[in-house]
């Protein structure tokens, strides 16, 4: 199974991003804030992206599951009337 990467994960792997980049940035030019700022809010927006989707495909997984459950148990009730016929 592929591992997809949970909101908290993608959240804690873009602020790690960020600092390295503010890091390496700051040692190369202080002129590149503006830039650094940039990166975060598009690090912050994707974020909010990725757990927005997150929320959708699990609300979705969620409804899936009970129409299996639905579908396991008509094919229950349908196997016993077969078997009691």
């Amino acid at each position: 199974m592929i591992h997809r990467p949970t909101p908290v994960e993608v959240g804690k792997q873009s602020i790690v991003h960020a600092i390295k980049a503010h890091l390496v940035g700051s040692m190369v030019s202080s002129s590149s804030s503006s830039e650094l700022g940039q990166d975060i809010q598009n690090l912050i927006r994707e974020r909010r992206k990725a757990r927005k989707l997150y929320s959708k495909a699990k609300l979705e997984v969620g409804q899936l599951e009970q129409c299996l459950d639905a579908v396991k148990t008509t094919i229950s009730a349908s196997e016993e009337e077969t078997n009691v016929a």
